[in-house]
């Protein structure tokens, strides 16, 4: 049996995802549609990923 290490950054991204989640009523197309309006009203992207080379490698 593996013991599972606890990382705290890995607890806060979760309990972040959960959180989101329940804010869109626990449906994923609803979470994807408020992140996509949010990304709209900040005005630049939210996350950027890498082209190219970089993009197919990662």
């Amino acid at each position: 049996m593996r013991t599972r290490i606890e990382d705290p950054i890995v607890a806060e991204v979760r309990r972040a995802r959960a959180e989101l989640l329940a804010r869109a009523g626990g449906d994923l197309r609803t979470l994807v549609k408020q992140l996509e309006q949010r990304q709209k009203t900040a005005g630049s992207r939210l996350v950027r990923r890498p082209r190219g080379k970089a993009a197919a490698k990662a």
